[in-house]
């Protein structure tokens, strides 16, 4: 069935063919009896994380995470807080890579930015109403005296516009 595909996926080096190894042994949903003399009598613990570790090392984000997990509590590995941080950090360092979000068409940091209203009015319009004005103002102010979500709100406001 599907387990043997992926022992086969596995043999030639797959990463995800590891990491569907690593939780077919790790649930016992390795068949109903788990040969250990296959394994060299190792435990099923220690044949998935075999696996997780191979799939890791192929750049498999899952396969990553899970071994962050098992460091971070010692699950069938030392519990070391600097491995953990290092698959956890290749896994977000995959999954940032991967993403698809657009990015901006000009970036010009904040505090190097001019901040007079035309500025401004040139990436998020002009503004309709006093009001609004007003507020653009608060917020330019908040941000450069450090103001994280000022900054945040503004970066905002240049990166989708106003409407």
């Amino acid at each position: 069935g599907a387990v043997a595909m992926f022992e086969a996926g596995a043999a030639l080096g797959h990463p995800g063919a590891q990491l569907s190894m690593a939780v077919a042994v790790g649930s016992a949903a390795y068949g109903g009896s788990f040969e250990a003399e296959k394994w060299q009598n190792a435990s099923r613990e220690d044949v998935a994380v075999l696996h997780e570790y191979f799939a890791a090392l192929g750049e498999e984000p899952l396969a990553q995470m899970a071994l962050g997990y098992r460091h971070l509590y010692g699950l069938g590995v030392p519990a070391k807080c600097e491995a953990a941080v290092a698959y956890y950090g290749a896994a977000a360092d995959a999954s940032v890579s991967s993403s698809r979000v657009a990015a901006p068409n000009e970036r010009t940091r904040l505090a190097e930015a001019e901040v007079d209203d035309a500025f401004w009015w040139r990436w998020v319009g002009r503004p309709r109403r006093k009001k609004q004005r007003q507020v653009l103002r608060y917020y330019k102010h908040a941000a450069e005296s450090g103001d994280a979500h000022s900054q945040l709100a503004l970066g905002h406001l240049r990166y989708h516009g106003s409407h």
